[in-house]
Parts: C-alpha cells; structure tokens; sequence
C-alpha cells in the first residue's frame, strides 16, 4: 500500500494533524527536502542475560504539534494525557507508521533487521511537550561484544526531522559497556531522500567488532 492511501485512510478515521502533514511527503519534491515536524530522540537498549533483545524508542513532539495533540487527545485540558489517549494515539499515529518501520532503522552485522511491531507503547505530555515511548523488539537476541548492533532514527521523506544528540543518544545497563561504546556516524550504505541526504546512525561498538 502506498504512503498516500496509508495516510489518507488513517486521516479518515481521526489520525489527525500529525498524519494529515504525512499526506504531503507521499509525493516528495526536490523543493520540499526540508522538515515540517520536529522529533527529539533517544533510545534505551534492554538487556536480559547480557543481551540486547528489544530497543526502547523515545519519541519528544516539538511545540507546535505537541499543541495540538494536546488539543485533540487531551479530553479535560489538564495538560496530561490518561490511558485512553495513548490507546489512541497508538492506533491513530504511530500505528499507521509500522510499513516506514516507525522510523526506526536497526541493523545487525550490516543486515536490515524488519521491524514488524512495536510493543509497550505509552504517551506522556510534560511542560506542553508530548513524549512518545514504544519497544522494538529484536528478531533475536544478541551479544554486542560479538555482533555490531546500529540504530538509526529517521523519516526516508525527510518530511519529519528526528533529533538525536550525538554525544549522549542512548543508554544501555550492562555489565560489558565498560568495553563498548556508542559511535555515531553518517549511514552511507542507506542514503534518504532521493539519495540527498545520510542518515545519522548510532553504532554499539564494542572491541572485536
């Protein structure tokens, strides 16, 4: 299905502001290469029995969309978002997103690793500004002592900007980071938007790999 008929489909049942600005990016232009909505990031790798089996994605609206989110989803104007506002805001923006991966880009050992859900999401608002969170889970676990791990947190239309800071973009509770650390480098081997632009990727590099 393609971006257009996905988006346009999810508008109709109540996607709102932040999907009827996707419509746009279905059919890209050279003179649209620049961003409409704005997204800090980070993430969180989990680890059971000293592997990464799922990465924590942390989504932070910018002001304006954060506004009206909070206009539409926010029932009693407290600022805050309850239980049935994140259920739907699940399913009326980020679930229309699963085909672009929702936006997020993991490889192993250089393979593409396809994400086909995510789980445990919720939607927080504090100081005006809406917060995404949802779990990635991985295929299988793995060791990053023996296998080079990357996330890349990006929209491929470059219609939404996703920040993520480079010094500090995530966390990892593990023993083994002593010996590991995070890298962030331009993804050459996946170029965006009309082969324009390198994504940032973040490395899990650890020694041996």
């Amino acid at each position: 299905m393609g971006r257009s008929r996905t988006i346009v489909s999810a508008v109709a049942s109540g996607l709102g502001i932040f999907a009827l600005a996707l419509v746009t990016a279905s059919a890209p232009r050279q003179s649209d290469a620049h961003p409409h909505v704005w997204l800090d990031t980070t993430f969180e790798l989990l680890v059971e029995s000293e592997r990464v089996h799922a990465a924590r994605v942390y989504w932070t609206f910018d002001e304006f969309f954060s506004a009206l989110m909070l206009e539409d989803f926010d029932k009693d104007g407290d600022g805050t978002l309850d239980d049935g506002a994140a259920a739907l805001l699940f399913e009326q923006v980020l679930e229309p997103l699963r085909e672009y991966s929702y936006f997020t880009h993991l490889h192993v050992d250089g393979a593409k690793v396809v994400v086909e859900g995510v789980e445990d999401f919720d939607a927080t608002a504090e100081d005006q500004r809406v917060t995404f969170g949802f779990t990635v889970p991985l295929p299988r676990a793995i060791d990053p002592r023996e296998t080079l791990f990357s996330i890349a947190l990006y929209d491929e239309s470059y219609y939404v900007e996703l920040y993520i800071d480079e010094q500090t973009p995530g966390r990892v509770d593990a023993a083994w980071m002593q010996s590991c650390a995070f890298e962030a480098a331009l993804d050459k081997d996946n170029p965006i938007y009309f082969d324009s632009f390198y994504p940032l990727a973040i490395y899990l590099r650890c020694a041996g790999t």
